[in-house]
C-alpha cells in the first residue's frame, strides 16, 4: 500500500484502486476510457443493457436493498432493456461512485472512475480488507470491460 493508501492495479486493461479511508474502511474504483458507453455517466443514469442482465437474478446482500429499492424497475424498461447502472453490475454494495477523478491519488487522464465502497452496515475492515476490494474491482473491471464489448 501506497503512503496514500491506495493500491493501483491494472485488470482487464482498465485502471483500478483501491483506498484505505481515514475510517479505516476499504473503497474501490474502476476507470473507463473514453469511447466507453458509460464514460460520463453517473451510476444512477439508465442505460440499455442485454437482456440477460436484466434476467439475472440480483443478489440483494451484495448490492444491498437501499439501492434495489431507489431503482426499482418498472415493466416499461424490462422491456425496453433498460436498467440504472447501479443495478446493472454486481459489487459490495451496488456503485456509491462515479466521476472523472479517482479519490486518493492522481486519476489517469480521461477515465471516467465508478466505485463502490464497503462502509455499509455489517461491514468490517477485516472482512473487507484490501484483498477482498481487489477481487470485487477486478469483478467490477470485467463487468464494465462486457459493456464495452457488447456495444461494439
Amino acid at each position: 500500500m501506497t503512503a496514500n493508501n491506495a493500491i493501483d492495479f491494472e485488470h482487464s486493461g482498465l485502471p483500478c484502486r483501491v483506498l484505505k479511508t481515514s475510517m479505516g474502511h476499504y473503497c474501490g474504483y474502476v476507470g473507463v476510457p473514453e469511447g466507453h458507453p458509460w464514460h460520463g455517466k453517473c451510476y444512477s443514469d439508465k442505460v440499455t443493457v442485454p437482456k440477460e442482465v436484466i434476467n439475472r437474478p440480483i443478489d440483494v446482500d451484495k448490492i444491498g436493498v437501499i439501492n434495489l429499492f431507489c431503482a426499482a424497475m418498472t415493466s416499461d424498461e424490462v422491456a425496453d432493456g433498460t436498467l440504472d447502472i447501479v443495478l446493472a453490475v454486481d459489487v459490495h454494495g451496488g456503485l456509491t461512485y462515479a466521476s472523472n477523478y479517482a479519490p486518493g491519488g492522481e486519476s489517469k487522464p480521461g477515465h471516467w472512475w465508478f466505485g463502490y465502497d464497503c462502509a455499509h452496515a455489517g461491514d468490517h475492515p477485516s472482512v473487507q480488507d484490501d484483498v477482498y476490494c481487489i477481487g470485487e474491482c477486478r469483478s467490477l473491471a470485467d463487468q464494465l470491460l462486457k459493456v464495452s464489448e457488447s456495444s461494439a
